[in-house]
């Protein structure tokens, strides 16, 4: 008997627990305190209420007056707002992030990210521990050249752990992809992001990336595991997450950034799509040598607009055309769900 009650307050118990992490990711903090008091066994008391209402009666004239003084004593103390004063007194304890599929734009997307000022952003910080970490998944660099190195400590718990943790304080943005993470994405995991998806058709992924890969693995591509994880969250959520696609981005970057700025809560700053003369943004952003010419492109550009392209079609390759097979469905059924701008 004594061990089916311990067993029946252990379930109580854990479900408190799913229960509290659920508020707490919905900001929910008053639901949040009475859970935590329910699961510390606390009562909660007889209520005593003291309101302190005033008895003197502020009449109009008075309110003006007092909303027409400078400074700090009137009602209109405002002053521009950075992200991280609309942050601060509530800050989500989640890292921003772009899920995408290579040669989606998503490099440009993330320049205009990092040219905000106002986020620390980081480069595919998981997809660097997939192929050069401890626990690599792909050997895919280490077959090119023999004498490379693993990172030493780089592993996808050590990139999880220092992102989170500079998230405590600071807003974070990444962009990644999904084909990195998926193999250890449970829902603790998951909860330590604010998802958000950047598609492309795969006709013009795949011609680039067949291009410099003519080897590129199904799974390297990534659309199947960008949808699987796209109806992960829309199912864990109850609403579908901010998705937009990068051709349509392309041909309207001012309405584009400023409709994902709108869903995600994060003002539009307009400079930020322009990095003419930041020689820093201008380098090479990704964690390799880059010697397949990814970014190329980006390099040389001066603000986030379409680029020239000039590849074979997808004719030209069978392998191809198999991958286009089974990729369209996938962001076709994600594309339902775009943003419209």
């Amino acid at each position: 008997v004594r061990r089916l009650v311990r067993r029946g307050k252990r379930g109580r118990l854990d479900t408190l627990a799913c229960e509290l992490a659920e508020s707490v990711r919905c900001n929910d903090y008053y639901a949040a305190w009475r859970i935590a008091r329910l699961m510390s066994g606390k009562s909660f008391g007889p209520k005593r209420r003291r309101y302190n209402t005033p008895r003197m009666q502020v009449d109009t004239d008075e309110w003006k007056c007092f909303l027409q003084q400078s400074g700090r004593l009137g009602g209109f103390a405002a002053r521009p707002s950075s992200l991280g004063d609309l942050l601060s007194a509530d800050r989500p304890l989640a890292v921003l992030v772009a899920h995408g599929t290579p040669r989606s734009t998503s490099t440009a997307f993330e320049k205009v990210m990092a040219n905000r000022g106002d986020m620390h952003c980081f480069h595919e910080p998981y997809n660097e521990a997939f192929y050069y970490g401890e626990g690599r998944r792909i050997d895919r660099y280490f077959k090119a050249d023999p004498d490379l190195k693993v990172t030493p400590g780089l592993t996808i718990g050590s990139v999880h752990k220092k992102l989170t943790t500079l998230a405590e304080t600071e807003f974070v943005f990444i962009k990644d992809f999904p084909y990195s993470i998926m193999h250890l994405a449970d829902d603790r995991f998951l909860d330590s992001f604010k998802h958000t998806f950047l598609i492309r058709h795969p006709e013009k992924v795949l011609t680039s990336m067949h291009s410099r890969w003519p080897d590129v693995a199904l799974g390297e591509i990534g659309f199947e595991d960008l949808h699987t994880l796209f109806n992960r969250i829309t199912d864990r959520e109850g609403k579908v997450p901010t998705v937009i696609d990068s051709d349509e981005l392309l041909e309207d970057v001012t309405a584009g950034m400023q409709a994902y700025c709108e869903a995600i809560g994060i003002p539009f700053i307009q400079s930020a799509m322009n990095w003419q003369g930041n020689e820093e943004l201008k380098a090479n952003p990704t964690w390799n040598k880059d010697e397949h010419g990814f970014h190329d492109s980006l390099k040389s550009s001066t603000g986030f607009m379409k680029q020239a392209r000039s590849y074979p079609p997808l004719e030209s390759s069978a392998d191809m055309l198999r991958l286009y097979k089974i990729c369209l469905p996938h962001y076709e059924a994600m594309y339902e769900h775009r943003l419209k701008f």
